[in-house]
């Protein structure tokens, strides 16, 4: 639990940005993590523990359910909320274990520009 905590307050959003700004910063941080600390960031977001709780669908995961919640805000409309969420999470998700897995390195250039695709230029 510590560690997940240490993880929560390192990952400090700036509120102040826009929300896409702050979906680029949560996944640039993210992707950065997982080039730095693969191991460290496959326990905390890949463990069977974290799995259950991706399944069961609850709000006990505040970095889940703010990252949920900047999603819903940038939706373009062609996906409901659920669904735009899964497509935006598993993009950050699926390319930091590509990071991870020695597949690419990080270009935050990539990221950007995805994210924009995904919320159409917003």
């Amino acid at each position: 639990m510590i560690l997940s905590q240490q993880f929560v307050t390192k990952f400090a959003i700036n509120n102040e940005l826009s929300v896409f700004d702050q979906i680029l910063q949560i996944a640039q941080q993210f992707c950065e993590e997982f080039q730095e600390q693969p191991q460290v960031m496959d326990f905390l977001f890949f463990n069977p523990t974290i799995i259950q709780v991706y399944q069961a669908d609850n709000n006990d995961f505040n970095f889940l359910k703010e990252i949920k919640h900047l999603a819903q805000q940038v939706n373009p409309g062609i996906l409901n909320d659920q669904q735009f969420f899964e497509q935006l999470w598993s993009f950050i998700q699926g390319y930091s274990l590509l990071i991870k897995n020695g597949v690419t390195t990080y270009d935050p250039q990539v990221v950007k520009v995805t994210l924009s695709q995904m919320v159409g230029g917003k």
